[in-house]
């Protein structure tokens, strides 16, 4: 067991991350498909962005690897009971590989992107270019049943945790009625139940459709590295 710093969990914010850090190792322990689940899935963004030479498009291969950097958070939030956070990170996951689908496809889009700092009239062209419709309509074009999933789980996680939305607000609230008071608590980790298992099954579909993404934009690459045909095992469960 590794040594506690000096001072720690002697704070209540200390003593919050240090709640998370346990959180985190018994979900490991008490939901271990949901787990191995995730880390089969991060094997397969592992063999498609490591040693990745010379890629076509740079840009789009940089999100990518933002893609699967948030997918790895969103299951780091959910392993912790950070419930509605972890929807955040799904869609973050989701639009990553929206973006670098739709720069793949394009190298203007590239160049249109890099430049958004550069004035006002840049960053209108960035939010014109790469509005949800628009993603998604891109997504529709290259595979109508991809773009369905998408949608779906994009729009779950809006609803879950990425805007202050009624169901992130209300599925982590608990209501306590007592002799004459009404108490509401707002919970920031929540454990073992249908919460926690919604939210761990949430970043393994959004994993998965993820890839399914990133896979109409780098179908050769998958193929290169042997990844195409991993979509029987990622999906089973799901």
């Amino acid at each position: 067991m590794r040594e506690q710093p000096p001072g720690w969990a002697a704070d209540d914010l200390s003593n919050f991350l240090d709640q998370v850090i346990n959180n985190i190792f018994a979900t490991f322990y008490n939901k271990k498909w949901y787990f191995y689940k995730s880390s089969n899935i991060d094997s397969v963004f592992l063999k498609l962005l490591t040693e990745w030479r010379d890629p076509e498009n740079f840009v789009s291969v940089l999100l990518a690897l933002r893609c699967h950097s948030s997918f790895r958070a969103a299951l780091q939030l959910a392993m912790a009971g950070q419930v509605a956070e972890s929807f955040s990170l799904d869609r973050s996951c989701l639009e990553a590989a929206a973006y670098a689908a739709t720069i793949a496809g394009d190298d203007g889009n590239a160049e249109v992107w890099l430049r958004r700092h550069d004035d006002r009239k840049s960053q209108e062209r960035v939010r014109n270019k790469f509005k949800y419709s628009r993603l998604r309509d891109h997504i529709r074009s290259l595979n109508g049943e991809v773009w369905e999933r998408f949608d779906v789980l994009y729009q779950n996680s809006i609803d879950h945790g990425a805007h202050p939305n009624e169901r992130a607000i209300t599925g982590n609230m608990e209501i306590l009625d007592g002799e004459g008071y009404r108490e509401i608590k707002s919970i920031y980790l929540q454990g073992d139940g249908n919460a926690l298992e919604f939210a761990l099954k949430n970043v393994c579909r959004s994993g998965v459709c993820a890839l399914e993404v990133l896979e109409l934009a780098f179908g050769e690459r998958f193929r290169e590295v042997g990844v195409d045909r991993s979509w029987p095992i990622l999906r089973g469960g799901l």
